[in-house]
């Protein structure tokens, strides 16, 4: 792709709004994958037993089968939409820095100051419960501030410290600006390359980077599919719910029991996932109304992912189990599906209000989305 060349290249209809239909819902999904109090409890104590299995099915359903699909769709529908507009270099880079760069490095340093005062105040306050009291601010060598701000460390599996969520966005800023490189090679030999990527996904190790094989595969995936046009959602469409569903729950129930060793099967547990809510994308595109209202919530999708945790979902969750302590089955669904939609409730609220009051300051956190 030239750099003194752009191409522009139209996105299909109906592609665009299947997409618009879903961003909403993924977001909603990434905040109940990191409410898993119950779950890291229970599986802290040692490997699950079935009366364990069925206590936690619906909190596992949820959060360790079905939302698992938001981050791998978002990488395959950015991949997708930077394949079909094929922006030269120059432009490409600016947009991201807009939409990535920008509100990454707000976000981080919001976070990073959070972390930092936090931890002050508790040493005055509260010394007993912090952990490695010794290490402040005022210790901290260079790897610390970069464990902080940018991660690929080897600890929280390369995930920033101040705000671990946000892995995403560096490494989609990183494979949106390698976009032209990689674009040539799949230009070249487009087999090779997705046979490689398949196998790293299936069998890479990157400790300073947890998530990038399968980050890279479903980032190539969307790109493959935008730069040769293939119709995903279409081709999706010809599956039944019924196959899907059903290959969905072998591998969510093999994971447990009799294939628990066998790690290809989250690979494609995953992948059956989001195949399932890719066909459900189209039958929200053909309720008007249902659509109209996520295409509305869509345009706080982001703000919602880069504002629940590290502080809202740690301060909600807290508050909740002083009030309503988790000590049966119901308390548990209660905790989990109750902090979930409070922390997404406050999290729009609080976009819909900054939005509207200070709408500069919301468009550099929100990366110009709205």
């Amino acid at each position: 792709m030239s750099n003194n060349v752009k191409t522009k290249l139209c996105i299909d209809i109906e592609t665009s709004e299947r997409i618009i239909s879903l961003r909403f819902l993924l977001s909603v999904l990434v905040v109940f994958f990191h409410n898993k109090i119950t779950i890291d409890t229970i599986q802290i104590t040692g490997g699950m037993n079935i009366n364990q299995f069925l206590y936690l099915f619906p909190q596992l359903l949820v959060s360790d089968g079905i939302a698992k699909y938001a981050v791998p769709l978002f990488f395959v529908f950015s991949g997708d939409l930077l394949g079909s507009k094929l922006d030269c270099w120059s432009v490409l880079f600016r947009k991201k820095i807009h939409s990535l760069a920008i509100p990454y490095v707000a976000w981080i340093i919001i976070y990073t100051i959070y972390t930092i005062g936090a931890k002050l105040l508790l040493l005055k306050f509260a010394p007993s419960i912090v952990e490695n009291p010794g290490k402040t601010v005022f210790t901290w060598e260079l790897k610390d501030w970069i464990s902080h701000i940018i991660g690929f460390s080897s600890a929280q599996g390369g995930n920033p410290f101040s705000a671990g969520q946000f892995w995403f966005v560096r490494d989609l800023f990183i494979f949106s600006i390698l976009t032209p490189v990689i674009i040539k090679i799949l230009q070249i030999c487009p087999v090779l390359l997705f046979f490689a990527v398949t196998l790293f996904s299936l069998f890479g190790n990157f400790r300073f980077d947890d998530h990038l094989p399968s980050a890279i595969f479903y980032y190539i995936c969307g790109l493959c599919c935008g730069i040769f046009k293939i119709r995903f959602f279409t081709i999706i469409d010809k599956c039944s719910w019924g196959e899907l569903i059903f290959l969905f729950l072998f591998c969510f129930l093999g994971k447990y029991f009799f294939l628990e060793k066998l790690s290809v099967l989250l690979w494609f547990e995953i992948l059956f996932s989001c195949l399932l809510v890719i066909k459900l994308s189209g039958v929200i595109r053909s309720n008007k109304i249902l659509f109209s209202r996520l295409k509305y919530l869509s345009g706080f999708s982001f703000f919602i992912y880069a504002v629940h945790m590290p502080f809202l979902m740690t301060i909600v969750q807290k508050v909740w189990l002083r009030i309503f302590p988790i000590n049966s089955f119901p308390s548990s669904i209660l905790e989990y599906f109750g902090v979930s939609m409070l922390v997404v409730c406050l999290s729009l609220l609080m976009g819909i209000f900054l939005s509207k009051c200070c709408p500069l300051l919301f468009k550099w956190l929100n990366g110009g989305r709205i």
